[in-house]
């Protein structure tokens, strides 16, 4: 590959700020629906950075479809799981799910009042 061909798919901005807001999803674009929640979502994170390419020339990118994530490992919280308890460990999650998801919706309201 030469080096214009290489060039041209590379978007270079040096990056001044970074911020986010809380939008509708796009339709077909955007994740609109909660599967652990099991509904619609009504709103998603957007990421926005502004900067400059090389060029000099101002940017302000809105990067959609990046979700924050949690990982709790269970496995020593759980028993072994057999298919009699498979119903009562997925309800257990699922709890766990709906439990830390409001308390990050709390702390995200709380945090944006100060």
């Amino acid at each position: 590959m030469s080096k214009s061909q290489s060039d041209s798919s590379v978007f270079c901005v040096r990056i001044v700020s970074i911020d986010h807001y809380m939008a509708p999803p796009i339709p077909d674009f955007g994740i609109c629906y909660n599967s652990i929640q099991g509904g619609k979502v009504n709103e998603v994170p957007v990421i926005r950075i502004y900067g400059s390419t090389p060029a000099g020339q101002k940017t302000c990118l809105h990067i959609h479809r990046a979700l924050p994530y949690l990982y709790v490992p269970l496995a020593n919280l759980l028993p072994q799981s057999t298919p009699t308890h498979q119903e009562a460990d997925d309800a257990c999650i699922h709890a766990l799910a709906l439990a830390l998801e409001k308390a990050l919706k709390l702390c995200s309201v709380k945090f944006m009042e100060l």
